[in-house]
């Protein structure tokens, strides 16, 4: 087990967002949130973070749980000003060695090298999007909790993300509207 969740409510400042959920996600599993708009999956993704804490109910991790989170605003990510320093910057924190390298790789592999060098802010929302994904899908971590990865990404780099995550070990649970098509869903 990498995180159970027993009898979790929330309540934010203007209404109950959800209660009585319980579940759990399994080393290397790979689970999709469904819901619909407002229904409380960002809630529940910043709850197992650690960003928010719950109003009832009991999370329980795993020890010394690594977990890569990424947010639904995508300017919400970025730490440094260039693209190649950003999805460096996730390996230098971990003093992992050759992070240039790695992130040039990562950049490679989703096709857009061609940004290495430019500004965070000079990007379009698709191609924020791939940086603030190759930030977090460049790290080892032993659960990710990805908040609608998909958005604003066109069909072909969709199925790039997709392989990346089908592929990478590491627990998954994923905000997703319904490009995921796995079987193993939890819904709000």
């Amino acid at each position: 087990m990498v995180i159970k969740v027993k009898d979790l409510g929330y309540i934010n400042s203007e209404k109950e967002v959800f209660s009585h959920l319980s579940f759990q996600i399994l080393e290397n599993e790979k689970k999709v949130l469904r819901g619909a708009n407002g229904s409380g999956k960002s809630s529940l993704l910043g709850l197992l973070c650690g960003f928010l804490k719950p109003t009832s109910g009991e999370i329980i991790k795993s020890k010394d749980l690594d977990i890569g989170y990424l947010f639904q605003d995508s300017l919400d990510q970025f730490i440094a000003p260039l693209v190649v320093e950003d999805i460096a910057f996730s390996l230098q924190v971990r003093n992992i060695s050759n992070s240039h390298q790695k992130a040039m790789e990562m950049l490679e592999y989703l096709e857009i090298q061609h940004l290495a060098q430019r500004s965070i802010y000079t990007l379009s929302g698709g191609e924020k999007r791939l940086v603030a994904l190759a930030g977090v899908l460049i790290l080892d971590c032993d659960l990710f909790l990805l908040d609608e990865p998909f958005n604003e990404l066109d069909i072909l780099h969709q199925k790039k993300i997709q392989k990346l995550i089908e592929n990478k070990k590491g627990a998954f649970l994923i905000a997703d509207h319904g490009l995921c098509d796995w079987d193993n869903e939890l819904r709000l």
